[in-house]
């Protein structure tokens, strides 16, 4: 019996002329996961495959370039998606007012305009593209501030070279690669201190208003942000709610700066800025604490001594808000929520292993937070989606079940 294979990469260009011709196919969202096979009418096998071999290969080749992340990153460090926004310059033209050399750079614009990033035109000149807007200086994304090569970014990003260790002892390679663990490392180096503070408030400023309108916060008096970074969080907060107060707790050399930054928020005379670690007994006056993006970055031990603090501090009555992604949540998913920053579970799979790689930390699901919760005295009584695919984990102290240590 003959055997016709088609390939799903190209079936749609096949799908209504097998169909004209009496195969019954199979429905499309069927095809794409595996082989299957189908009769026609005069005894011919259909027989379906996921792509050829040669697209496989490709595909995975794709997807192991090391090229052309650092060639985008060194585009942004050169700041050509700014200079080639509005005109079209030759590599020569470009390379001159970037002090580059103009071969070099003819190399780097091209493939740059293979991939969409910038537009070559007929006359060997180069300029910008949708995709190169959200590089430049003004964009909201602030993936400037991220993919620039002097960047705390960049120096995060480095240590993709050294997975086979995290994977090989479960440890994070960082210390391993640069001589101090990262928080360290950053605090000798103000500028990537400085760099990392400033990409962490650009993306807490997208992420803030799904925050508000995920929550409900009315029944929050004094709220406090723990590792809460320059403030830009708790700032958005209180600027929705007049009638809050705030507290903001980071280590001392970032509550120093956050200070500056907060001095210019409609909100500043209702926060209270305090140097310390949240491994220390935390201020007390708040009755809720907001952690997020922090758990991610610590071992189970680290946290459940973090959300004991947290306990502490706000007291029978008050509740620890955790706000972090859930991998399982939205893995079929979710329609409501689809486009949301951390909706791609491939995405939250990348930031997991980059959390072993960088702190020994990770992403967890929500037994996991149960399970932390409960070891620090805590339960978790409500989860709170929002439009950026972050959760909104509420907890609140067990009746008599408060750990000591």
């Amino acid at each position: 019996m003959p055997v016709l294979t088609l390939w799903v990469s190209e079936v749609w260009e096949v799908y209504g002329e097998a169909a004209a011709a009496g195969v019954r196919l199979l429905p499309l969202p069927l095809i794409a996961s595996g082989r299957f096979r189908a009769v026609g009418p005069y005894g011919t096998t259909v027989e379906f495959a996921e792509m050829r071999p040669e697209t496989l290969v490709s595909r995975l080749l794709a997807k192991t370039d090391t090229v052309t992340p650092w060639a985008i990153r060194a585009a942004v460090t050169l700041r050509l998606p700014d200079l080639l926004a509005d005109r079209s310059l030759s590599a020569a033209e470009a390379a001159d007012r970037t002090g580059t050399e103009p071969d070099a750079l003819h190399r780097l614009l091209r493939l740059l305009a293979r991939h969409g990033i910038l537009a070559e035109a007929a006359d060997g000149g180069f300029r910008g593209t949708v995709l190169s807007g959200a590089l430049r200086e003004d964009h909201a994304s602030g993936l400037v501030s991220s993919l620039d090569l002097g960047s705390a970014q960049a120096r995060i990003d480095e240590v993709s070279r050294g997975v086979i260790h995290s994977i090989r002892t479960g440890k994070p390679v960082y210390e391993h690669l640069f001589g101090l663990p990262l928080w360290e490392d950053f605090a000798t180096e103000p500028g990537l201190s400085e760099s990392f503070q400033e990409w962490m408030s650009r993306k807490t400023t997208l992420l803030a208003s799904s925050f508000i309108e995920g929550y409900d916060w009315s029944g929050v008096r004094h709220v406090m942000d723990v590792g809460g970074g320059r403030g830009t969080l708790l700032a958005a907060l209180l600027d929705s709610a007049p009638s809050l107060r705030g507290i903001l707790l980071e280590l001392p050399e970032t509550a120093a700066d956050a200070v500056g930054e907060l001095s210019a928020s409609s909100a500043a005379n209702r926060i209270s800025v305090v140097g310390g670690s949240f491994f220390d007994p935390l201020p007390a006056g708040a009755d809720t604490v907001l952690l997020h993006n922090v758990l991610v970055n610590w071992d189970d031990e680290a946290s459940i001594h973090i959300l004991r603090r947290c306990a502490e501090a706000v007291g029978p009555d008050g509740r620890v808000l955790i706000l972090e992604g859930l991998p399982e949540a939205n893995a079929d998913g979710d329609s409501e929520r689809e486009g949301g920053i951390l909706d791609d579970q491939r995405l939250l799979a990348q930031i997991n292993l980059l959390m072993l790689m960088l702190f020994g930390g990770k992403e967890r699901c929500l037994t996991e937070y149960d399970q932390l919760a409960a070891a620090a005295g805590l339960a978790i009584t409500s989860v709170s989606p929002t439009s950026s695919g972050v959760f909104i984990m509420e907890c609140r102290e067990v009746a008599g079940n408060r750990p000591t240590g």
